[in-house]
């Protein structure tokens, strides 16, 4: 290849070239006489598309079976389940948002973990240790899972692992639409129940 008047001709060994000219500018012109002066400033971005979509249909789509339902009202769970991985979540409302959080407490008695379950809460809340019936139990460990919050009338599915034997309690976080503490903590609203 002979080099362009003003350049230096570098092929290195590996078939690269340098088109620096002597005095250190490079040029850019193509071997058809044009250059090329697109900068990142003058690039123009895809071309977004947008159409409109209509749903329509007059059924329901239909939750698919599960191993048991929890049910939230304001301020109560109803929970029926038995031992699996995939649980339904209602929110029967009829007025507050909520979900449901998980907590396994393995092989506590269900009778201790309802006692000393708001106690337990209030400390997770505080910073403070948690009540001696849950030594070595702290929020976070003991937390398998949970829904995400639906308003009144809505369900959805979820996945935690439920053993059979283990006692387990619902608890929902969400504060009034007003404002105020976690049901929770506010309204107690926690369900305990052990899977048989």
């Amino acid at each position: 290849m002979t080099p362009r008047p003003g350049t230096t001709d570098d092929t290195s060994s590996d078939g690269t070239t340098d088109d620096t000219s002597s005095d250190g500018t490079t040029d850019d012109t193509s071997s058809d006489g044009t250059t090329d002066d697109t900068s990142s400033e003058d690039a123009v971005g895809p071309t977004l598309l947008v159409a409109e979509t209509t749903v329509s249909g007059e059924e329901e789509g239909e939750l698919p079976e599960t191993d048991g339902t929890i049910i939230s009202t304001d301020h109560e769970f109803e929970v029926d389940v038995e031992a699996g991985d995939t649980y339904t979540f209602t929110n029967e409302g009829p007025d507050e948002l909520h979900h449901v959080q998980l907590f396994d407490f393995a092989d506590l008695d269900p009778a201790v973990v309802e006692e000393n379950l708001p106690e337990f809460l209030a400390a997770a809340e505080e910073g403070t240790p948690p009540p001696d019936a849950f030594d070595g139990i702290d929020l976070q460990s003991a937390f398998i899972g949970g829904s995400g919050v639906f308003s009144p009338g809505l369900s959805g599915t979820f996945s935690v692992p439920l053993e059979s034997g283990n006692t387990y309690a619902a608890v929902c976080f969400v504060s009034d639409r007003a404002g105020g503490p976690p049901h929770a903590i506010g309204h107690d609203m926690f369900e305990v129940f052990q899977v048989s």
